[in-house]
């Protein structure tokens, strides 16, 4: 397998990037429902969602609904996903 394909997407390393930047003040002010807003946007089912983030249905969910606190890991996953900023989930 070629050292190319093992390399994140640009856009990933972005992602990345600005969600290093990101305070604890403002990890509280994460807003769950935009999660579902961008998601339907994309036309992701939440099973897919559940899936790509290794996740049941139940527990991803639960993230969804704010019933569940989002980790930085977690959230940068679903940025990429979805291919938006973390600071726009704020």
């Amino acid at each position: 397998m070629p050292l190319e394909s093992k390399r994140p997407k640009i856009n990933e390393l972005k992602i990345i990037r600005h969600a290093t930047l990101l305070s604890a003040n403002e990890m509280k002010a994460f807003k769950t429902h935009k999660i579902n807003s961008f998601r339907t946007e994309k036309k992701y089912s939440q099973a897919f969602m559940a899936y790509k983030l290794g996740l049941s249905l139940g527990s991803y969910q639960k993230l969804e609904n704010g019933e569940t606190k989002i980790s930085l890991f977690q959230l940068v996953q679903i940025a990429i996903i979805l291919e938006r900023l973390p600071q726009d989930f704020l």
